[in-house]
């Protein structure tokens, strides 16, 4: 019987992790073999490969293919775009841009990230697939956002005019 994920060395997960998640997009077999060496060397005990390869494919897809993806995604033009437009849109609405990516949902950052959805579904043409993963949200996250935004440029002349000063200033920019 083999062992169970949870007494997998640290060393050996982050080993998989760093190198499956290279931009190489190497297979998961071949991760494993190398992490197989690697092991044996360090005398690590490992669990299973089927059992590292459920580990892995729990990682969120949006935080995941940006580094399998790697240069590839972010040299296109619309990536480097989103990017460039939610840096924009954290600076207007005083928040900190990598706190606007990451995985903390304070109430004070929710303007900011819909107001980024609804301006990215404007502004840049991308999916909402796309446009989530620059903020390591998945397309449903993009979509629900974009309403929220929406629902309070309706309800809010103060937000609208927020929204309408960012869009401005992304096409003085383009």
């Amino acid at each position: 019987m083999g062992m169970h994920i949870q007494h997998c060395p640290a060393e050996a997960l982050a080993f998989i992790r760093a190198d499956y998640l290279r931009p190489e997009a190497p297979s998961f077999a071949a991760c494993y073999r190398r992490l197989q060496r690697t092991a044996r060397r360090q005398r690590w005990a490992l669990p299973c490969e089927r059992s590292l390869r459920r580990h892995i494919a729990t990682l969120p897809a949006p935080v995941a293919a940006p580094h399998r993806q790697g240069a590839a995604l972010m040299a296109a033009p619309g990536t480097r775009r989103l990017a460039d437009l939610a840096d924009l849109v954290a600076a207007s609405f005083g928040v900190d841009p990598a706190e606007m990516r990451g995985q903390r949902r304070r109430h004070a950052l929710a303007p900011a990230r819909q107001a980024f959805f609804l301006l990215a579904t404007r502004l840049t043409g991308n999916t909402y697939a796309t446009i989530g993963a620059c903020l390591d949200r998945h397309a449903e996250s993009a979509a629900e956002g974009t309403e929220r935004a929406r629902q309070r440029e309706a309800a809010d002349p103060a937000y609208a005019a927020a929204l309408a000063a960012v869009a401005a200033a992304w096409r003085a920019a383009q």
